[in-house]
C-alpha cells in the first residue's frame, strides 16, 4: 500500500508538471493472502550381500574358508517447499473531490507569485518538482522521490520535504465529501411525507363527490382544532 501510495503521487505530480491529465486513484480495499505447503519424498530400504571364501593350505590336506555378509540399509528424503503471497487491490478514481486536488495544485505552486497564478491553475514555473536528465545526487532529493518517466528523472528537492509530507498526510487523512447525502435526505424527506403522498396519489380530475368529501374533511379538522 506504501509503494503504491508512493508511485501514485509522485506519477500525478510529475503528469501535472508536464501538462498532462493525472488521476487519484484510491485503494478501498486490501487484502493479502499467504500459502506455504511442502512436498517431501522419503525412500527406504536394505539390502544384503554374502561372500563365501575358500582357502587351501599347501603342504596340508586341509581347506579354510570363511563366509561374510554384507548388509546396506540406504536412506533418502528430499524436501521441495512452496510458497504462493497473493495481494488483492479495489481501487476507486476520484473524480468528485476537490479537496484533493486542490492539494496537489496547492504542492505545485509553492514558492510563486500569485500574479503568476491568475487564470492558470498552475503557475507556469513548477519548483517543487524537477525533471532532470540525470539522477538526482543523495542528500538532494526527498527520499522515495526520485522516478525515471519518459526518459527523464524527477524528484522532489529536498527543500520542500516539508511540503510534501504535508500533500501525502491530506491525501491518506482528508475527509471524504458525501455525495449525495443531502439529495437522499430530500429524497427520502419526501417518500415518507403522508401529505406529500396523499396528493401525489390523489387522482387528476377530482369529480363533485370527491371535493365535496375534502370540504367536509377539512371542516372537520378545523372544528377538532
Amino acid at each position: 500500500a506504501l509503494d503504491y501510495y508512493s508511485e501514485q503521487v509522485m506519477d500525478n505530480l510529475i503528469r501535472a508538471k508536464n501538462g498532462m491529465l493525472f488521476l487519484h486513484v484510491d485503494v478501498t480495499q486490501l487484502t493479502a493472502q499467504v500459502t506455504t505447503k511442502g512436498t517431501g519424498v522419503f525412500n527406504g530400504g536394505q539390502s544384503k550381500v554374502g561372500t563365501n571364501t575358500a582357502n587351501v593350505l599347501l603342504g596340508n590336506s586341509g581347506t579354510t574358508s570363511s563366509a561374510a555378509l554384507q548388509v546396506t540399509k540406504p536412506l533418502s528424503f528430499s524436501l521441495t517447499p512452496e510458497r504462493d503471497d497473493m495481494v488483492t487491490l479495489q481501487a476507486v478514481p476520484e473524480v468528485n473531490d476537490s479537496q484533493l486536488y486542490a492539494l496537489y495544485l496547492k504542492f505545485l505552486n509553492t514558492d510563486q507569485n500569485e500574479a503568476d497564478l491568475k487564470g492558470n491553475l498552475i503557475g507556469s514555473k513548477i519548483v517543487t518538482v524537477v525533471g532532470s536528465d540525470t539522477p538526482p545526487r543523495d542528500g538532494t532529493y526527498v527520499p522515495g522521490t526520485a522516478t525515471k518517466w519518459g526518459g527523464a528523472w524527477y524528484y522532489i528537492p529536498g527543500q520542500y520535504q516539508q511540503q510534501y509530507q504535508n500533500l501525502c498526510v491530506g491525501i491518506v487523512a482528508r475527509q471524504k465529501p458525501r455525495q449525495g447525502a443531502e439529495s437522499q435526505k430530500t429524497t427520502l424527506a419526501r417518500v415518507y411525507n403522508p401529505e406529500e403522498q396523499m396528493e401525489a396519489l390523489a387522482p387528476k380530475n377530482d369529480s363533485v363527490e370527491l371535493r365535496t368529501l375534502r370540504q367536509l374533511q377539512q371542516t372537520i379538522n378545523s372544528l377538532q382544532k
